[in-house]
């Protein structure tokens, strides 16, 4: 299920952007972008047209962003993708992007599926589990209630997914907000450890480590 919102069409062969189309052309990239975006925000992080649009033996990953409302799962993947923070943002329903990222030297097509926190959308969580190759779990660092959320949600991976290893990394966003701090660096530190996964501090707002965790998790996957 996808929130209806308006696409920006990023034309890769003739560096435009065309906003006017409603479908997809067959040399456009396309993003699904907040309905406050003016025309001439457009996905720049596509790399080549010949990489993008025709290199079939490219990999691809889908990568799942996971973690309770609130603790910035959407502002952390448009920082990644388009490199904006945004400060106020919907509540997801499923938002997904594309970027062409390089990895150990290989040139990957990376797909982020950016999911809802609140508990209405909980039943679609078993569908993007099951499609993802690899996970980001993210809760706030002002927010205890968001860290203790990922121990069932980690458990319900691992349950649909059917394996007890999963590609994953533990994120505690909004480190820039320390005077609000409740959730201590060594007890992310800790879960990860439990998790058998990475660990990241970031701050979408700061820029702070917000490229590294989806290539920690394609690493895993490679």
């Amino acid at each position: 299920m996808h929130r209806t919102r308006p696409y920006v069409h990023y034309c890769v062969s003739k560096n435009v952007c065309d906003c006017g189309r409603v479908s997809i052309g067959h040399c456009l990239i396309y993003a699904r972008l907040p309905v406050f975006f003016h025309c001439h925000v457009v996905v720049k992080a596509f790399g080549s047209s010949s990489q993008t649009v025709t290199d079939s033996s490219m990999r691809e990953y889908k990568i799942v962003v996971l973690g309770s409302g609130g603790v910035g799962k959407s502002a952390l993947t448009v920082q990644f993708v388009q490199g904006i923070f945004v400060e106020k943002y919907d509540p997801t329903i499923e938002d997904s992007y594309r970027k062409q990222v390089e990895v150990d030297g290989q040139q990957c097509m990376l797909e982020i599926l950016d999911t809802a926190g609140t508990e209405q959308f909980t039943a679609m969580r078993d569908l993007y589990m099951k499609n993802g190759q690899g996970f980001v779990l993210v809760y706030s660092i002002t927010a205890q209630s968001t860290f203790n959320d990922l121990i069932d949600l980690r458990d319900q991976i691992l349950r649909v997914k059917d394996t007890d290893e999963v590609p994953m990394i533990l994120v505690g966003n909004k480190c820039d907000l320390e005077d609000e701090r409740v959730v201590g660096k060594d007890q992310g530190q800790n879960l990860a450890r439990q998790f058998n996964c990475a660990f990241l501090e970031t701050s979408a707002k700061a820029k702070v480590n917000v490229n590294e965790v989806p290539t920690l998790v394609m690493v895993k996957s490679l």
